[in-house]
């Protein structure tokens, strides 16, 4: 299973020229900079639940004065962002989709605001595997950026984005491409120790992975890991990333016991912040599963795989392409078990996703024919 990416989902800051459609004469006066900050200070803890429910109290009272203003789209933008954080990706891009309709009728192209918006719907978009949608908003967005104000921590961020839309496609070279531009601009811009360090150090140990430098993936996790927990928090659900991601290495190196210890502490963490049927718990209980094949424990991973099947179907449909992945991994489990039945049932649900999210010619498309080729010559379908 690839390690998750850390996305940063941006606010949309207030200015001193805001604008502002007709107020209703009965509504109150909205004290928006102060719900931004109640907002804020529960999303950056990592308490998302706390955060919806601030973000559908503050949206409620906004939309008083009207949605065609700034005050109603920033918290409408921060509840797709708490939308998003706790795994609601469809109710999260009706919110950005919405914030960046208004915006454009109302602030310029180049409007800061209105370009973090594009990002928000991006990542949105992403998490939702509708991959070519992503890479456009992620690249105006970037472009747009670059362009008002040059290289810093914004622009390093959706660089970073934009390898995160080819890693998920498998597009690693690219991937790796856009990673190390950010890193390098991250480091010069924001520092060293920066979370826009941490969290491109993060995505990049897939690539590491790729390429066999186990080393420079654990020293980068450790990292990445380290700024976390000092500016994030120890329990913060982001910190997660990072020990589900060293666990991976650790599967990768056959280190099973290591691993089993940080998936089974990644799930804890981000039951208690996220809830148990978020994706980010989904991505733990598939890692864990991954731990118990190599160790021939298969019940219990027949187990864990069936529970995070359940809340990816759930969160993204049965036909996403991160319900398939689980699928084909019970399909590698089940040929482990000679129970070749199985096998060309769940690989079968797996191909109809991967080609085409993938496409037929992709490496991954063809690890999954693969499985099918394997079940029909163990029913001696020839």
């Amino acid at each position: 299973m690839r390690p998750l990416r850390l996305l940063r989902i941006l606010s949309l800051a207030l200015g001193l020229g805001l604008w502002l459609g007709p107020t209703p004469a009965a509504a109150q006066p909205f004290d928006s900079a102060g719900a931004q900050k109640r907002f804020q200070a529960l999303y950056a803890a990592g308490r998302y639940q706390a955060a919806l429910a601030e973000a559908l109290k503050n949206e409620a009272t906004a939309k008083r004065g009207g949605v065609n203003t700034l005050p109603y789209v920033l918290a409408l933008n921060d509840l797709g962002r708490a939308n998003q954080a706790l795994g609601r990706y469809g109710e999260a891009a009706r919110a950005f989709k919405q914030v960046a309709d208004t915006l454009k009728k109302n602030v310029p192209p180049t409007d800061p605001k209105l370009i973090q918006s594009n990002a928000n719907l991006a990542k949105a978009y992403l998490l939702l595997g509708r991959y070519g949608e992503a890479e456009a908003l992620f690249k105006q967005a970037r472009d747009a950026t670059a362009s008002s104000s040059g290289p810093g921590p914004a622009l390093a961020v959706l660089t970073m984005n934009v390898g995160d839309v080819y890693r998920f496609q498998a597009r690693y070279s690219e991937a790796a491409e856009q990673y190390n531009r950010a890193l390098e601009m991250a480091k010069r811009t924001a520092g060293p120790d920066s979370i826009e360090v941490a969290d491109t150090l993060n995505n990049l140990t897939k690539i590491y992975e790729d390429q066999g430098r186990f080393a420079e993936a654990e020293a980068a996790l450790a990292r990445a890991r380290a700024i976390n927990e000092r500016v994030r928090g120890a329990s913060h659900p982001d910190v997660a990333f990072n020990i589900n991601n060293l666990a991976h290495l650790y599967e990768r190196l056959g280190r099973y016991a290591e691993a089993d210890r940080l998936y089974q502490r990644a799930i804890e963490m981000w039951q208690q912040a996220l809830g148990p049927n978020h994706p980010d718990v989904a991505t733990a209980l598939n890692n864990l599963a991954l731990v118990y094949v190599g160790e021939e424990r298969y019940e219990e991973a027949e187990q864990l795989y069936k529970r995070a099947l359940a809340i990816r179907e759930g969160v993204f449909g049965p036909s996403s392409t991160e319900a398939a992945t689980v699928a084909n991994n019970l399909a590698a489990l089940y040929e482990f078990q000679d129970r070749y039945g199985d096998v060309e049932a769940f690989a079968k649900r797996a191909l109809l996703v991967v080609e085409k999210t993938l496409g037929p010619d992709n490496p991954d498309t063809a690890k999954v024919v693969r499985k099918i080729g394997v079940a029909y010559e163990g029913q001696g379908r020839f």
